[in-house]
């Protein structure tokens, strides 16, 4: 099992933005049933008729625990003078597509780095740019089904998808929705079609000019970039 980096740019930790990612390995030390007595670990409390649940402690035992190894199974960056093709800045997102291949947004130079399992460079893909499969401010990557690759760009908005061989297939834009001031892709859904998160702004302080920023919604839009509904 792999620890796989945050999708969001909002979330990156400090080590993805000096450019260093780091796998770790994880394994489960015991998969058998807790032998401590765990009974004291949870509870139920009513207050004014509202349940409240705690936890207070893991319901499961030492025996059954999962650990993470102290050594990384791949370092990618680490170092201070290191092969252009291995440095890394302002990472943001980590994918295992396919094939143990290490997919990386380098938000640095607007760029997918591929890398093998063992860390080496593999392929770059796209570039900064506002043509097709160009990225301004590349964050969320996803693989797909087919062994295609999704990747996000808030900067411009577009999500593009490319093939296993790091070719463009398309470009979309999610159709614009009325109110809406700021939007972030998510996450795809297994159908094709696409998550995306939005801050509005209400129709009253859109019509007196006052754009103060509201509250989030989640709109799903269709592979061709489609608005289809609000969740």
């Amino acid at each position: 099992m792999c620890c796989q980096m945050p999708l969001t740019p909002e979330r990156r930790s400090s080590a993805t933005r000096r450019g260093t990612v780091w796998l770790l390995a994880g394994s489960v030390v015991a998969c058998g049933p807790a032998t401590e007595d765990r009974a004291d670990a949870f509870a139920r409390t009513d207050s004014a008729g509202v349940e409240i649940a705690w936890s207070r402690a893991p319901v499961w035992g030492s025996a059954s625990a999962w650990s993470v190894s102290e050594r990384p199974t791949v370092v990618i960056g680490a170092g201070g003078d290191v092969d252009p093709a291995q440095a890394l800045y302002r990472v943001g997102a980590v994918t295992l597509p396919y094939d143990d291949r290490i997919a990386v947004a380098n938000r640095g130079t607007q760029q997918i780095r591929i890398y093998d399992s063992a860390g080496r460079h593999l392929q770059d893909i796209g570039r900064a740019g506002d043509g097709p499969g160009e990225f301004r401010g590349l964050a969320g990557l996803w693989p797909l089904p087919g062994d295609s690759l999704l990747a996000a760009d808030g900067g411009s908005g577009r999500v593009t998808l490319f093939d296993p061989e790091g070719e463009l297939v398309r470009t979309v834009t999610p159709e614009p929705v009325e109110g809406v001031l700021e939007r972030w892709a998510r996450r795809p859904f297994e159908d094709g079609t696409l998550l995306i998160e939005t801050r509005r702004v209400s129709a009253e302080r859109r019509h007196s000019g006052l754009w103060a920023r509201g509250p989030w919604a989640y709109d799903r839009h269709a592979a061709d970039g489609r608005w289809l509904n609000t969740i």
